[in-house]
């Protein structure tokens, strides 16, 4: 079997050596682990402007990375837990208003503005500020445009700050698969952050329970 990724010229090629007049049919055949090398040149042809990439795998299924890492990914582990119910938490300690991001009209422009700041402020060590900012305005669109087609929201602590307004200092999303498994939909918990002045202040928790 072939990559599908390398038989788009093949039938170019083909013809080019034969004169024109071989021809061939391709039919589906398995999914499988594609090689390192191969990965890396379908991303670089469909996002060439990317300096950051992720792959993620399940932990019963953690696949072959030794690939990754021989060019030069780094392996993170992550945790993810799950539940069927939020229980009631204690309110925050600090005074802020808990709400849903705005989907229209200049309230869902300044919060959708808000939460990409909020993503650069939050940005780990190793990402330089300049860079981030466009990493985190094409994700914070991607996230709105997904609340748009009604599969989740995000969810913010707004802090009022004299003569500034309402001040988002922690948000999370929420999102739910677009159909239904055996008659559920899961949902996932999208990157809860909180700016580094008002942490461990009970905000991540309440925001957790008010997004249920």
């Amino acid at each position: 079997s072939v990559p599908q990724a390398e038989v788009a010229r093949y039938s170019i090629d083909l013809r080019s050596m034969t004169g024109g007049r071989a021809a061939f049919k391709m039919h589906f055949s398995h999914y499988e682990e594609g090689p390192t090398h191969l990965a890396e040149k379908i991303i670089a042809a469909a996002q060439p402007e990317l300096t950051h990439r992720a792959f993620g795998w399940m932990e019963d299924a953690p696949g072959e990375i030794s690939g990754f890492l021989a060019d030069g990914y780094t392996q993170n582990n992550a945790a993810v837990m799950q539940t069927s119910v939020v229980p009631t938490v204690p309110a925050p300690t600090l005074d802020v208003k808990l709400r849903p991001f705005a989907l229209a009209g200049d309230a869902a422009e300044r919060d959708w503005s808000a939460l990409a700041a909020l993503s650069v402020a939050t940005r780990g060590e190793q990402f330089e500020e300049s860079d981030y900012w466009t990493f985190a305005r094409r994700r914070v669109e991607c996230w709105r445009n997904l609340a748009h087609t009604g599969q989740g929201n995000w969810f913010g602590a707004f802090l009022d700050v004299a003569d500034a307004g309402p001040r988002l200092v922690a948000a999370l999303g929420v999102y739910v698969e677009a159909q239904p498994e055996a008659g559920e939909r899961l949902a996932r918990y999208q990157s809860v952050m909180t700016d580094a002045a008002y942490r461990r202040r009970g905000l991540c928790r309440a925001l957790v329970a008010a997004a249920a």
